[in-house]
């Protein structure tokens, strides 16, 4: 039976009673004549006579539109049923999507606090979610600086003071969990009620791996091509870098500590190897986290297993042949010239003598070379002069020395020239200009380093020799406060300059060879370090000529 018919019999047996009852009363008042007159007269009494009629109707209409929309509220179902498996359907299948991509998904509050699961990918990398815990815990476990970047990142966020695109941005780009490195980027959800965040993490292992080989590549190819052109020199620098890692692990003075790491650091940036010089890098960096240079184990090993690696990829292509002896063709022709001008023997001598030594010539051209790469990373450009003479070394002795003076270049490039647009300014060339030079007086060997750089600011130097407690009212103090440890007048800190290191582990080096070295500058002309290295007795070597009386200088320009 339907709604309609079911409520319009109801409503009209409810209607029947209101007759009846007012029936009854009337035959209880005036008796059965009296209801006969009522009928006559009253027409209120009608009225409710057909009431039964009226709600009997008016229960079969509403019956009607109950059916109505009984019959709306089981299709709204059956719709709510139908659109809640499509939901189910499409969210199962864009879950097999976000499963498939490769990418962990997971949705974070401005706390970095986890809201929500996590993809199947982000599970199975890190766990499972629980609402509530740290995602800097469940990304990267136990890594302090990851978790305090994270948070300060999302303090600025929450501040909201910056652009939004900005504060992103200030968010870790990536970490290293185990092996395995991983890349992170933040898009910010936004709702009328609530902002959270969407981290979407990247498995960039095999990437990050190709680029280390890659710079591994690079690495072993330059420091073959100088192993090939200058092995003595070579040999010289893997002896030299195994004696500073050495003095490193048993060294106990702070000041002896940070030499020998700088100096550790400019010696693998001058011969090509970048991932030496970066883990002194990071060492340096430790130090001045730590406020001392200690030389704990876990930085030796670093420093050890780096060299050791460095090493191992290109020992393949060095000799084992030490006693080879390389000339240069045009000092052969020299001597053969000089035995036909009856040149005295004790010149002749000499200069065989001097053969058995390494020329400096490689050693500039190391220098100039670094120098010019050192140039473009701070936007300048340089052009070094080398002028050798002939002149050969005795590295054994010596090389600790030629070690350090990278140092005097180094800063010679980042403090001594002017950026291209101020040297136009100042009416110079935009290129700067850098000269290597070496000579020989048979009793001494004098190398000078020069630059066409704004030169030393005297000024500066005193008032930071006075901050150190230095002296520093006269001239020689001041170029003594010059080499001194921590002075610096950088206004801040590189990967080149600016710890007040470099000049100190010179002054060391020389002050243990018994070097002597002088410096001469003036505002705007530039600066000269001339280092005079005690001789052994030899005589000046022979000019280098390729045909009678033609005299070739031994110079060249590296830009």
């Amino acid at each position: 039976m339907s709604s309609r018919v079911r409520w319009g019999v109801v409503g009209a047996l409810f209607g029947v009673c209101f007759p009846v009852m007012a029936t009854g009363i009337r035959w209880v008042q005036v008796g059965q004549g009296g209801v006969v007159d009522a009928f006559r007269t009253d027409p209120l009494l009608w009225i409710i006579v057909t009431a039964p009629l009226f709600l009997g109707l008016f229960a079969a209409i509403g019956g009607h539109q109950h059916d109505g929309l009984r019959a709306l509220s089981a299709g709204l179902e059956d719709k709510v049923k139908e659109r809640t498996a499509a939901l189910t359907t499409l969210a199962a299948r864009l879950s097999l999507v976000l499963d498939s991509i490769g990418d962990a998904l997971v949705t974070i509050d401005l706390d970095g606090r986890l809201d929500g699961a996590a993809s199947a990918v982000g599970t199975g990398w890190f766990g499972a979610v629980n609402d509530g815990d740290r995602v800097a815990a469940w990304l990267c476990p136990g890594n302090e600086a990851f978790a305090v970047a994270m948070a300060m990142g999302l303090e600025q966020i929450r501040d909201d003071i910056l652009p939004i695109e900005l504060t992103l941005d200030q968010l870790p780009k990536g970490f290293t969990r185990g092996e395995r490195h991983h890349a992170l980027e933040a898009r910010l959800i936004e709702t009328p009620t609530e902002r959270r965040l969407l981290l979407v993490i990247r498995d960039v292992t095999a990437t990050v791996v190709h680029e280390q080989e890659k710079a591994v590549r690079a690495e072993q190819h330059a420091v073959v091509a100088r192993i090939l052109k200058d092995p003595g020199g070579f040999r010289s620098f893997r002896a030299e870098c195994e004696r500073l890692v050495d003095e490193i692990r048993t060294a106990t003075d702070d000041a002896v500590v940070r030499h020998r790491v700088h100096t550790l650091k400019g010696n693998a940036a001058v011969y090509g190897f970048a991932r030496l010089a970066t883990a002194c890098q990071h060492v340096e960096d430790l130090f001045a986290e730590r406020g001392q240079a200690v030389a704990s184990d876990d930085v030796v090993a670093t420093l050890e297993t780096v060299l050791a690696r460095s090493m191992q990829d290109v020992l393949p292509f060095v000799s084992d042949d030490d006693d080879v002896v390389r000339i240069a063709r045009q000092d052969v022709v020299s001597l053969v010239q000089a035995v036909n001008d009856l040149v005295p023997h004790d010149r002749i001598a000499g200069t065989l003598r001097g053969w058995s030594m390494e020329p400096v010539q490689p050693i500039f051209e190391r220098l100039a070379s670094h120098a010019v790469r050192a140039a473009e990373r701070l936007g300048k450009t340089v052009k070094v002069d080398i002028v050798d003479h002939g002149v050969r070394v005795d590295l054994v002795r010596q090389a600790s020395f030629f070690g350090t003076i990278v140092h005097v270049v180094r800063n010679a490039v980042a403090n001594g020239l002017e950026s291209p647009a101020e040297r136009e300014r100042l009416g110079k060339s935009p290129t700067g200009r850098i000269t290597l030079s070496a000579s020989d007086s048979g009793t001494h060997t004098t190398v000078v380093v020069t630059d066409d750089g704004g030169g030393i600011d005297w000024q500066a130097v005193g008032a930071q020799a006075r901050r150190l407690g230095l002296p520093c009212d006269t001239d020689a103090e001041r170029q003594a406060a010059l080499f001194s440890d921590g002075m610096s007048t950088a206004t801040a800190v590189t990967e080149l300059a600016g710890r007040g290191v470099g000049l100190g582990a010179v002054a060391a080096s020389c002050r243990e060879l018994g070097i002597t070295m002088t410096v001469d500058s003036a505002p705007g002309v530039g600066a000269t370090f001339t280092f005079r290295l005690p001789g052994e007795g030899r005589l000046v070597p022979l000019p280098r000529t390729t045909s009678p009386g033609t005299t070739v200088p031994s110079e060249r320009q590296v830009a």
